[in-house]
């Protein structure tokens, strides 16, 4: 899949109107086994180093942390998409 094709169906998973449909194409999308696990890697180091939240050092930027809802969303699904995962 083409990686702007894939951005706008991101994209559009986040708008009620066109979710259902760009869950469906996503769903049929047929990445290699290595993409997949290069995804799953990134998302493994996104949740080690971005978990907690933390607080500013002076003068620096609001260091980057996940978002409750979005804690609770992994919480909720990590278990069902281990179990669903295409073994190797």
């Amino acid at each position: 899949m083409e990686i702007r094709k894939l951005i706008d169906l991101l994209r559009a998973t986040i708008d009620p109107t066109q979710r259902q449909q760009a869950e469906a194409q996503l769903d049929q999308a047929n990445c290699d086994m290595p993409v997949r696990q290069a995804g799953a890697i990134y998302l493994k180091n996104l949740i080690a180093t971005s978990w907690q939240d933390r607080e500013a050092e002076a003068g620096q930027p609001m260091p980057f942390a996940l978002h409750e809802q979005d804690r609770a969303l992994i919480r909720d699904s990590i278990v069902d998409a281990v179990v669903h995962a295409p073994r190797t």
